[in-house]
């Protein structure tokens, strides 16, 4: 087994569209840009997101949202996936939009 590898990035993540309780939204690091789809709970105070390798829980506060999450290896195939995945958490606060 690897040593596990710590890694501290800024997160930004867009709503591209909304519709209700479901979401498409952007989820964009330094390295990488996944797109992403998700659903609000009833109450609003929980987000699911899943991408094609990507998917994260987040806990929403008022304008804090905090969760965890994982990422897998993008070539599709398993020998890509066994070497390269990751346990992710992200703790993030709503910025104003663009005015």
């Amino acid at each position: 087994m690897k040593g596990f590898g710590f890694h501290e990035n800024p997160v930004t993540i867009k709503i591209a569209r909304r519709q209700g309780r479901h979401l498409e939204v952007s989820l964009t690091t330094p390295l990488h840009t996944s797109a992403l789809v998700g659903t609000l709970s009833a109450d609003g105070r929980h987000l699911q997101l899943k991408g094609r390798q990507l998917s994260f829980f987040f806990d929403i506060d008022g304008n804090q949202m905090s969760g965890c999450g994982s990422a897998n290896g993008g070539s599709g195939t398993i020998e890509n996936w066994l070497d390269n995945y990751s346990a992710l958490c992200a703790e993030l606060q709503a910025a104003d939009g663009p005015k």
